[in-house]
């Protein structure tokens, strides 16, 4: 009987990527009392530095037409009608599907329309 080799090569294993080490954070230094002194902090809204507006909190799901589900509701992408909301039939995949399409904000008011626009295109002068 031929005894096994004992040793292991390393060159065996080189394609494995190396180990690595876990980052040490430091934990938070405490909380300070701000000061009058201390620059005024100004809060970070993301959402209107974003393309997409919250949804009023009356606007749901709703169930579709054809009665195969519930429609999700979805965000825009197209440069003409970027971040407008809009209920599609998940059931959309072909010409005999029920084809169900219908804006969220049609039934907004159409002042709130206006200013959202006119914040987008502030925001794009701006860059």
């Amino acid at each position: 009987m031929r005894e096994k080799n004992s040793t292991i090569s390393l060159s065996q294993y080189s394609h494995l990527p190396p180990k690595r080490t876990p980052k040490v954070t430091k934990s938070p230094s405490p909380k300070r009392r701000r000061t009058l002194a201390d620059p005024p902090v100004r809060p970070v809204n993301s959402l209107r530095n974003s393309n997409v507006r919250p949804l009023p909190t009356h606007i749901r799901p709703r169930e579709c037409r054809c009665k195969k589900g519930e429609c999700p509701i979805y965000t825009s992408r197209q440069e003409h009608s970027k971040g407008r909301r809009f209920y599609c039939c998940p059931f959309n995949r072909t010409p005999q599907d029920c084809r169900f399409f219908e804006w969220i904000d049609d039934a907004d008011d159409p002042i709130i329309e206006l200013k959202f626009q006119l914040e987008n295109h502030e925001e794009t002068m701006t860059k």
